[in-house]
């Protein structure tokens, strides 16, 4: 898993994140995403770290970027594609008054459907909010 480093203003967030992480597998997804996509601007000559033969360089850091927008929708309230219960538990692990009980008591847990690639990835910030993981359904 690889550690990222969103700022995201206080005043939009309703919980801790912790250390943001994603997998292999995630970052894939947002590569094939950006590829499918077909309204992007040209990405110029691909840049290539030591070593990295799998993609070039720059379309993993779009994707990154475009990563955090749902990081970003996540740590405020958008949890999208969440069936009724999922999101009644989301409510109760982040009450908007830290003074009510349980705020920041559970996981927060959405799931989002990429536009191009129709891939599903998953977003679980741990109860504790020691960590924020971006991922796919079968890699929990």
């Amino acid at each position: 898993m690889t550690e990222s480093t969103m700022k995201i203003p206080p005043e939009k967030k309703l919980f801790a994140l912790g250390q943001i992480v994603h997998t292999l597998g995630a970052l894939n997804a947002f590569v094939a995403e950006l590829e499918a996509a077909d309204d992007l601007p040209p990405l110029g000559h691909p840049i290539r770290p030591e070593g990295d033969e799998d993609a070039d360089f720059a379309t993993r850091i779009l994707a990154q970027v475009e990563m955090q927008k749902y990081i970003s929708r996540h740590v405020q309230g958008d949890w999208s594609e969440m069936d009724a219960q999922d999101v009644k538990t989301n409510q109760e692990a982040t009450p908007e008054d830290p003074s009510e009980p349980g705020w920041g008591m559970g996981r927060v847990f959405s799931a989002y459907h990429l536009p191009y690639t129709k891939a599903k990835v998953w977003i679980i910030t741990e109860a504790d909010r020691s960590a924020t993981t971006v991922l796919m359904p079968d890699e929990y």
